[in-house]
């Protein structure tokens, strides 16, 4: 990325996420994504979605467990056209996770499942009980959002890009526990985990995968060694 406006240091001195996705979508506009290959050639670089703590009446910052869900990016465009006759564009309005949180979505039931077996393992089962993940918190990856099939080199692009944005976000969300969703997550967190405030990390396959049930699911969840 060029330097501009923003810097590092007025990325960190953000002590309120909504601050932090300001100059974050002012970034994704004067991005050169040319330059960076940063987004998808069929959304536009202006695309944006916000996510973060999901219920802030619910998350104890000072409490024992905060967990921390991580997604490479929201499926908020579906099938991928295969001509591009305009480009797709989220217009960040609402934080998708919080607002759908009591529907019966196999995503997010599989966000609860997750939570719920870090939370609360003497259920032994699967749960998909909103409780636990109504006390914790979600971020995508790449907030431009994308299809239903992501380009990973495009998020690993996007991750190069505003890596600093993201560090923020997970520092400011303060979490216990970090849970990767899905391939492809965990070997970016990693990358980083040094510059986070000391989360254990999980990783477990995505909790929408179509051909998972719920106790495959919640079997997947495994703990993750930082070194």
């Amino acid at each position: 990325m060029k330097n501009y406006w923003y810097t590092t240091e007025s990325i960190n001195n953000c002590n309120e996420i909504k601050d932090l996705f300001e100059i974050w979508q002012c970034a994704q506009k004067d991005e050169n994504v040319l330059e960076t290959k940063s987004c998808d050639a069929f959304v536009d670089p202006c695309s944006y979605t916000i996510d973060g703590i999901i219920n802030a009446d619910h998350y104890d910052t000072r409490g024992k467990r905060r967990i921390l869900l991580i997604a490479k990016e929201s499926n908020e465009f579906g099938d991928r056209p295969s001509i591009c006759t305009n480009l797709k564009c989220a217009n960040g309005n609402g934080f998708w996770v919080a607002q759908n949180i009591n529907i019966n979505n196999r995503f997010i039931n599989g966000l609860a499942v997750l939570c719920n077996g870090l939370m609360n393992p003497s259920f032994g089962k699967p749960s998909i009980d909103k409780t636990a993940l109504e006390a914790s918190a979600f971020m995508n990856i790449n907030k431009r959002a994308g299809f239903k099939k992501c380009n990973q080199k495009v998020l690993n692009r996007y991750f190069d890009a505003y890596k600093p944005f993201i560090v923020q976000e997970i520092n400011l969300i303060n979490p216990t526990d970090i849970i990767c969703c899905g391939s492809g997550v965990i070997g970016l967190i990693k990358s980083i985990i040094e510059d986070i405030n000391e989360p254990s990390l999980y990783m477990a396959i995505h909790p929408s995968h179509p051909f998972v049930s719920r106790e495959k699911l919640l079997k997947s969840l495994e703990k993750v060694s930082i070194d």
